[in-house]
């Protein structure tokens, strides 16, 4: 397929049932096929957030407050709360 869709449900699917690999690998490829799709990207630093992967998780979530301003208002207040947190600037 060459929208980004497919890969975005059925990596949630993977997602729900556990395995954090797959989905990882089907958001990629959605993310590939629409970069500027903020949902992908929420999916994508959820996962990177969760295994650890702060910085990329971060600068998922920092695309998506460029991509989509009015989506960022959610997003904001715990960036900031992460940046204040010891060790944030380590990743």
């Amino acid at each position: 397929p060459l929208e980004h869709e497919p890969f975005m449900l059925v990596g949630a699917q993977a997602h729900l049932a556990g395995d954090s690999e797959r989905a990882l690998a089907l958001y990629s490829a959605a993310l590939q096929r629409n970069p500027r799709a903020p949902a992908v990207r929420l999916l994508l630093a959820d996962i990177e957030l969760r295994q650890g992967r702060i910085g990329a998780g971060l600068r998922n979530l920092v695309a998506i407050s460029r991509i989509a301003p009015h989506a960022a208002g959610p997003v904001l207040p715990a960036l900031v709360q992460f940046a204040r947190q010891p060790g944030a600037s380590n990743d």
